[in-house]
């Protein structure tokens, strides 16, 4: 097995819709062989009052900004990530498409903006190539969070 490279990117959405599952952000893998593994995803929402859930998707959708990694989001600083992986952030024009149901929830106090909620993974979440891991809002608040995703390739 090949050497392991470690990455985090991050990024602050811009106010979602006021609508239930509107998406504040997605890590996209863009590759088309290589699979990428999720090990960790950091969410504070600064303005707004809503949980906010995470699951795969299969479309990218349209973001209103990408931030695009890399080799300074590596944490040996070694190489950019071969991936191509994405960070889509709100607001959409076209959201990404849900696979399925939520894989979880962040469950951040509906009381309190600014609050921080982290989702360590274990051994990690696979991302299969040409797919994604969406967060969503739950409710139909205008949200903005800040976004923090770690992953290896």
């Amino acid at each position: 097995m090949g050497t392991v490279c470690r990455y985090s990117v991050g990024g602050l959405s811009a106010i979602t819709a006021a609508t239930a599952n509107s998406p504040v952000g997605a890590l996209w893998n863009p590759h088309a062989t290589k699979s990428i593994t999720v090990v960790d995803a950091t969410l504070g929402k600064t303005t707004g009052q809503t949980a906010v859930y995470a699951g795969r998707i299969t479309t990218r959708g349209t973001p209103g900004s990408t931030i695009t990694p890399d080799i300074d989001n590596d944490w040996q600083r070694l190489i950019a990530p071969i991936s191509g992986a994405l960070l889509d952030l709100a607001a959409y024009s076209v959201g990404p498409t849900l696979a399925g149901p939520d894989m979880w929830r962040f469950m951040a106090s509906q009381n309190v903006a600014g609050n921080v909620e982290e989702v360590w993974l274990g051994d990690g979440v696979m991302i299969p190539a040409g797919t994604g891991l969406g967060f969503f809002i739950t409710t139909a608040v205008a949200t903005t969070v800040e976004l923090s995703v770690v992953w290896d390739e």
